[in-house]
């Protein structure tokens, strides 16, 4: 299939009251479009409500009460959609199982009830540059899997796969470690000396995510989006970056994988005793210690009408304040 879709439609999205959601919901309103949600808890669209910058947008909104996990929810959810945005998925999990449960069975249900309406036409799949090397985790595993049951229905829908560096932006909690670290002036990470990684703001991302509704398609697309710093970052240029923002020098503390490796694995056996989802576990540590996760190509010819993304001073300087505002710091 060719042509563009129209914007304004009805947009149907998973992952809603997540990090990168919230960004989303406010951005697919601003552009007009009318949104489905699909909510675990009913309640959690009163947070939603009370970040969007007009309070007429909730006019657009309907709310659809489930789970990714739960056939029937996905069915309404799709229904008279013309697009579909699957962010929901699961960054940590107490086993591997969960995270194929969700990012990988789920997406693949997602798919099967789009492609059983008369409405939907494209799907745009929110994965993970992690998901380039499935053997280091459970999670980019799960990811990979996701991928596959998206590109499946490729006779049927319209796909957009997303494969986004790592995220971060106001309101993130996962790279909130590393601002605390690096606005206090040391920063610790378990990382091989050359390594290089690319990095992307939220708002950038979902800038991306929404110039996908409506960019021309005659295959499967895989984005690959990030700020566009040429051969990436590595560690002591974010120290670098970050000691500019502070005004205050910024150290870097290289711990060897091998010497994090038993807490990674102290973390995990934990996690599984307490049913609690462990931060770090031996696939986090492969994933933060990996060597190459840089974007490579110039992702926005292929959505000319994105915005340029912003680097990553203004971006951390930014995502430092906010912090700082809500008292995270």
């Amino acid at each position: 299939m060719t042509g563009r879709l129209n914007v304004a439609a009805n947009v149907a999205v998973t992952g809603a009251t997540g990090f990168i959601g919230n960004f989303l919901v406010r951005r697919l309103l601003q552009k007009g479009c009318r949104l489905r949600l699909l909510l675990r808890r009913p309640e959690a669209w009163q947070e939603i409500r009370a970040n969007l910058p007009d309070p007429i947008f909730e006019e657009r909104v309907e709310i659809v009460e489930g789970a990714v996990e739960q056939e029937e929810a996905l069915s309404r959810l799709v229904q008279g959609a013309s697009t579909v945005i699957h962010c929901a998925g699961l960054i940590k999990a107490r086993q591997a199982e969960d995270f194929h449960r969700v990012n990988a069975e789920a997406t693949e249900r997602l798919c099967a009830a789009a492609g059983r309406t008369d409405s939907v036409e494209r799907m745009i799949y929110l994965s993970t540059l992690a998901a380039r090397e499935p053997q280091l985790s459970a999670y980019a595993e799960s990811k990979r899997n996701g991928e596959d049951a998206v590109r499946a229905w490729s006779n049927r829908l319209e796909l957009v796969i997303v494969r986004p560096p790592a995220v971060y932006g106001p309101g993130d909690r996962a790279t909130l470690p590393l601002f605390q670290q690096m606005n206090r002036g040391l920063l610790a990470v378990p990382a091989r000396p050359g390594a290089r990684f690319s990095l992307i703001h939220a708002q950038d991302l979902v800038e991306a995510l929404t110039a996908s509704l409506d960019s021309e398609l005659s295959r499967p697309l895989c984005l690959e989006p990030d700020d566009e710093t040429e051969n990436g970052y590595g560690w002591e240029d974010l120290v670098r970056i970050a000691g500019e923002a502070t005004g205050h020098r910024v150290r870097l503390l290289r711990l060897p994988p091998a010497l994090v490796y038993p807490i990674a694995w102290s973390s995990e056996m934990l996690g599984r005793m307490t049913a609690r989802a462990p931060v770090l576990t031996p696939g986090k540590l492969r994933e933060l210690s990996h060597a190459d996760w840089r974007v490579e190509g110039h992702w926005r010819r292929q959505l000319p009408d994105c915005p340029a993304p912003r680097g990553f001073l203004d971006g951390f300087t930014q995502t430092l304040n906010w912090y700082k505002q809500q008292e995270w710091l």
